[in-house]
């Protein structure tokens, strides 16, 4: 019982941040969470989960907050990890890193590529213009610039989401498919505030986008395979913003 209250802390956190936009109430929240479990060692695991809830929280607020672009924000975000990693000590082997099982399932990250290529399409071109196209650039720029986007956000973003977040969501979960899906809901309430495209439609598409992900994850073992995907649908997204803008 106390897993499932704690996954479902966890989605509302992600939901009071990005939808309601309340970051204090979330990190007051959390900490106080953080606080009950994370020092009891029959709670621990699930206390590392909030732990690391809240650290993305507020790595995601120092960059939103300050208005840090890139490069600045991956240098702050492989800061914390490398930091983090140095702390988890052993369980760094946890994290997905392995590619063992890359190949058997890039069939598999191809059909999510091509399944959310075409969803995430069709959500761009119907809110073109509610959409704020920064690719008003020359062509070769462009290519430069949407290479490196596509190249930047899967990293980051599947280090984040199905790396640390997952394994410890995994960890604190009664059935490891709910970790799927409460990762993946996470996402979701993210591109609410910072997908292409934003709002309603953009989190619900982003949100079974991030239950894919996760399931590549969760059935090869290794991150590459939702990486390889990630880059795909970025990529194409990117391209489909500079031929529309």
């Amino acid at each position: 019982m106390i897993q499932f209250i704690v996954l479902l802390i966890a989605i509302l956190s992600g939901f009071i941040y990005y939808v309601l936009d309340q970051p204090y109430v979330t990190f007051a929240g959390l900490f106080l969470v953080m606080l009950c479990l994370r020092f009891n060692s029959r709670t621990l695991h699930l206390g590392k989960f909030v732990e690391i809830l809240f650290i993305f929280f507020l790595i995601s607020y120092i960059i939103e907050g300050f208005r840090i672009s890139y490069p600045g924000s991956l240098i702050i975000v492989l800061t914390f990890l490398v930091i983090l990693i140095f702390l988890e000590g052993p369980e760094w082997s946890k994290l997905y890193f392995s590619t063992r099982n890359t190949k058997a399932y890039l069939r598999l990250s191809l059909f999510v590529s091509a399944l959310f290529l075409l969803l995430f399409g069709l959500s761009v071109y119907f809110s073109i213009d509610e959409i704020e196209n920064p690719v008003q650039l020359p062509i070769d720029i462009v290519i430069m610039l949407g290479i490196g986007v596509a190249f930047y956000l899967p990293i980051m973003e599947e280090i984040i989401f199905r790396s640390f977040i997952f394994e410890r969501a995994k960890s604190a979960a009664a059935v490891s498919i709910t970790a799927v899906f409460a990762q993946g809901a996470l996402y979701g309430f993210m591109l609410y505030q910072n997908g292409v495209p934003s709002g309603v439609l953009g989190s619900i598409v982003g949100g079974f986008f991030g239950v894919s992900l996760g399931y590549l994850v969760h059935k090869s073992g290794s991150i590459y395979p939702s990486m390889f995907a990630h880059f795909i649908v970025t990529l194409g997204i990117f391209i489909e913003l500079a031929i529309l803008g």
